[in-house]
């Protein structure tokens, strides 16, 4: 069975991605991860039987935080929707497993154009994790 990640990150770097992507490959999965792409990274390769399609959408802390605030209005990033139509077609995705809820909305939005199923994955309480860094940044 394809699954296809979405990552609003670049990958390699979130360990907690890595020990997921292990177990699902172990029970049978094909993994297809899509995610953010950083300066000289390839748009596609394979890492660990992990097939990885990158997107540009930003590499520095002003484009991404753009990003950020459209997702927050808008509840979609219109850059990974766009992706996500071509490489859920194109590698024959019948889940999409998100890592944290800002892509949560887009992935749903996917959905009603392609019938698929969506898991969100929650690592941590997020909303009480916005709410600490929002109380974080009141003192700068």
């Amino acid at each position: 069975m394809n699954l296809g990640m979405i990552l609003n990150a670049p990958y390699p770097a979130d360990m907690r991605v890595k020990k997921e992507t292990d177990a699902l490959i172990k029970a049978g999965f094909q993994i297809h991860l899509l995610c953010l792409r950083r300066k000289d990274e390839k748009y596609e390769e394979e890492i660990s039987g992990i097939k990885i399609t990158r997107i540009d959408a930003g590499q520095n802390n002003y484009q991404l935080a753009f990003w950020d605030v459209v997702m927050s209005v808008t509840f979609e990033h219109p850059r990974f929707k766009k992706a996500i139509m071509t490489w859920v077609a194109k590698n024959k995705i019948t889940i999409i497993h998100v890592h944290d809820l800002p892509l949560a909305g887009t992935a749903l939005a996917v959905r009603n154009k392609i019938p698929m199923k969506v898991v969100v994955d929650l690592h941590e309480n997020y909303p009480e994790a916005l709410r600490t860094w929002f109380e974080w940044k009141k003192g700068f």
